[in-house]
């Protein structure tokens, strides 16, 4: 787990999380990303990677302005039909890599070039109810969207399509969506949400390898959801907003911090890769929770020998193990 930290680290930094993600575990949905700290960093490295190219995109089309708007949209639907395509075929590859997420971010490049939110039509008749359809389909994939379907896909139409209406029209100040996201407690959680969403994860990863809890009983999860919160308002306050005001760059304190703390993370992942530190904890075992054996402590001495055998000599079939073996030599002597 140290190893694989350390494998995870050195990843996010390089900006391919989702790569390394990708290759090391899979199935996003799977019971082994549940114990991977930084799995989360997938979207955060697709962001990255897209927000290096997509500036590229929109120097070379400066000078034929015109033609932006069209390719946009075209570069978008090929990412879409990659990504329906890829969800049948290969999930993972959809889920993971920018070729299949490129629409979702396009979208809202979309929405900036082709009218954008401060542009849209707010005041128009029909914008409130618009601005209430999108929140009700990103409140829907809550209950549509499960671990177990075959997403992005088509389905992940449905979060995108609700969050670019409420972005082109939540603006409209007589209707309910601008009232609700306007309100003090989702302002103090929208100014929050991108340290909340660095912070929750290795929350819940590091707390179930510790106590081997369940996360989602509802005493954990208020603590795990308090403690989250706490956490991203220290980041906020004390490194985001910081870095967010404008300054010198060349070599301010902010430069100097950075490269810093890039380093650091950089050894530490080198570190950990290389099994260092050397993990302190004690393994420790519970009783077996089976109780029927094919063999009691007197064979012992049988197995040392020549094995506890069943049946007629010689064996046709010989099963060798622990819990497991015991579960199906069972199945197969009664076969």
């Amino acid at each position: 787990e140290w190893q694989s930290l350390g494998r995870q680290l050195g990843a996010v930094l390089l900006l391919v999380a989702n790569v390394h993600l990708w290759k090391e575990t899979g199935d996003y949905w799977g019971t082994a990303a549940e114990t991977l700290p930084l799995l989360h960093t997938w979207s955060l490295a697709v962001e990255e990677q897209f927000y290096l190219l997509y500036p590229l995109l929109l120097l070379v089309l400066a000078r034929w302005r015109r033609l932006l708007l069209p390719t946009l949209a075209t570069g978008g639907l090929a990412s879409l039909a990659w990504c329906v395509l890829q969800t049948a075929s290969a999930p993972a590859d959809a889920f993971y890599l920018l070729p299949g997420r490129a629409w979702e971010l396009l979208l809202g490049g979309l929405l900036a070039v082709g009218g954008g939110s401060s542009r849209s039509p707010t005041n128009a008749r029909g914008a409130p109810f618009l601005a209430s359809l999108g929140l009700l389909l990103v409140g829907l994939s809550w209950f549509v969207i499960e671990g177990g379907d075959a997403f992005p896909g088509a389905l992940a139409l449905l979060p995108t399509t609700g969050t670019a209406l409420v972005i082109a029209f939540g603006g409209a100040r007589r209707g309910p969506v601008h009232a609700l996201l306007t309100s003090a407690p989702l302002i103090f959680l929208g100014k929050r949400s991108y340290s909340l969403y660095l912070w929750h994860w290795p929350l819940i990863v590091l707390w179930r390898l510790h106590t081997q809890g369940d996360p989602g009983a509802l005493p954990n999860l208020l603590a795990l959801l308090a403690t989250s919160i706490v956490l991203a308002s220290l980041s906020y306050t004390f490194v985001e907003s910081p870095f967010r005001r404008p300054g010198d760059q060349r070599l301010s304190s902010r430069t100097v911090t950075l490269a810093a703390t890039f380093g650091a993370l950089a050894l530490l992942a080198v570190l950990l890769r290389a099994g260092h530190p050397a993990p302190r904890s004690t393994p420790r075992v519970a009783a077996p929770a089976f109780t029927a054996r094919f063999y009691d402590a007197g064979r012992d001495e049988a197995w040392r020998h020549e094995g506890v055998r069943r049946g007629p000599e010689p064996p046709t079939i010989v099963v060798i193990g622990s819990s497991h073996a015991l579960m199906y030599g069972a199945t197969l002597e009664a076969i």
